[in-house]
């Protein structure tokens, strides 16, 4: 049996290479609305478990918001403030 603290032991290793080196492109590939709405979604769990900061998320809603959809809605729920 793993010890108590292994998944945060693992997770505290993976944040500060998400924040050093974080390859936003690589990441969250948006190629159209579709795409744009699901990276979306992973920038939002992963902003929401600690991964990755506001600004980060930002970036990937930043980089969505010019997909919209053909009724003109946005990929995007939220942005973090």
């Amino acid at each position: 049996m793993p010890p108590s603290n292994y998944g945060k032991a693992r997770i505290s290793i993976l944040k500060p290479a998400m924040h050093d080196d974080l390859n936003i492109d690589l990441v969250f590939p948006i190629r159209d609305d579709v795409s744009a709405g699901l990276m979306c979604v992973k920038a939002e769990l992963l902003y929401d478990a600690g991964i990755i900061n506001a600004r980060e998320l930002n970036v990937v809603i930043g980089r969505a918001a010019a997909m919209t959809t053909a009724d003109g809605r946005s990929a995007c729920r939220q942005s973090a403030g």
